[in-house]
């Protein structure tokens, strides 16, 4: 995905001139630029090229980023995720008050991982906890597909 927007930058210069990050560092609703902190960093192990990743919006209600980081952390070690992360928007996007809401996503080793998690998951609900105050809605299931596998040394 960098080459696709380096490239994707190049031809914009071509075109209008701008280089750099003019193009894309932009508080309009066309682009966002998030910041990701890893709730379960990626492990040493080789990634399998194809996995399965859910993702979903939380609105944060007064939560603070460190709140979501640990409640999907505690979510994605539950249901067996190879990784999970956060993002939150820095720049861009629709307008919405800084920090009040966050993305998640999960990546499982593999597609019979999820479909294992997601069973246990319907046979046993969590039950929610009052006291947070983050809200979350609208999953959605992707197909990741890994482009370069990162040198580890």
């Amino acid at each position: 995905m960098v080459e696709k927007r380096g490239n994707f930058l190049r031809g914009q210069a071509g075109r209008n001139g701008q280089r750099g990050l003019t193009p894309f560092a932009t508080c309009s609703d066309n682009v966002g630029i998030a910041s990701v902190r890893f709730a379960i960093p990626p492990s040493g192990t080789p990634i399998p090229p194809l996995t399965a990743a859910v993702s979903t919006g939380c609105a944060l209600n007064g939560a603070t980023i460190d709140d979501a980081i640990a409640m999907n952390g505690g979510f994605a070690e539950r249901v067996g995720a190879s990784t999970a992360l956060v993002a939150s928007r820095s720049f861009g996007g629709p307008r919405n008050p800084i920090n009040s809401g966050v993305g998640y996503l999960i990546s499982f080793p593999s597609f019979d991982d999820f479909g294992a998690a997601w069973d246990e998951l319907q046979q046993n609900r969590p039950i929610p906890n009052p006291d947070n105050p983050i809200s979350c809605s609208g999953l959605s299931l992707w197909a990741q597909y890994l482009i370069h596998q990162r040198a580890t040394n």
